[in-house]
């Protein structure tokens, strides 16, 4: 309790605009589709599909205050060289910048014995700081919002916009990149800001 106690203490005790919070999701095809339909009373109703089922693949992404969001390719594995080559990404493209904090959970892909501590030894000397989340807490990371909209517009739209997931995830993440007053709210609601 103490842990979640200081995290909510030191982000909202500190710049917003600093944070970059970090996570992998993973997507499955079988998972993403309608799951209730209207139909007539006391009958079977059966949802026809012409997608395929059997897609799966994860990503990574992080967000910041501003909106912004940075997001890997499509992969199949989610391993700890693919966390540090993705955050490595992140520093090149500027999306994470001296004096930020980059906030992640403890999952093993973060914190790999191969390849994280030459990865704080990256972000200390670009003067990033490192800060993980209390165990078991997603909802302190509004990354976890932003994936849940986009999850959600997929099962909305999966029917409609007869395409493969990899595309309807893509103009998911390009729906929300246009609204960061939502990325806002996401973070307002993690972070649950004390004072406004």
């Amino acid at each position: 309790m103490m842990l979640y106690a200081g995290h909510l203490f030191y982000t909202n005790t500190n710049d917003w605009s600093k944070f970059v919070f970090l996570d992998e999701v993973h997507f499955n095809s079988r998972d993403l589709r309608k799951k209730k339909v209207l139909g007539p009373k006391n009958d079977k109703v059966f949802v026809k599909t012409d997608t395929c089922l059997s897609t799966s693949f994860s990503m990574s992404s992080m967000v910041r205050y501003d909106g912004s969001m940075f997001v890997s390719p499509y992969r199949q594995t989610n391993d700890q060289f693919n966390a540090r080559d993705f955050i490595i990404e992140a520093l090149k493209s500027k999306f994470i910048l001296p004096g930020d904090i980059l906030f992640m959970d403890n999952a093993a892909v973060h914190t790999g014995c191969e390849t994280f501590q030459v990865l704080c030894l990256v972000l200390e000397g670009l003067n990033i700081t490192l800060r993980f989340l209390p165990a078991y807490s997603p909802e302190l990371n509004p990354i976890e919002l932003c994936f849940g909209y986009v999850k959600n517009f997929i099962r909305r739209h999966r029917s409609d916009l007869e395409m493969d997931l990899h595309g309807l995830v893509s103009i998911a993440f390009l729906l929300l990149c246009q609204k960061p007053d939502t990325i806002k709210s996401f973070f307002k609601k993690a972070i649950r800001k004390w004072h406004d």
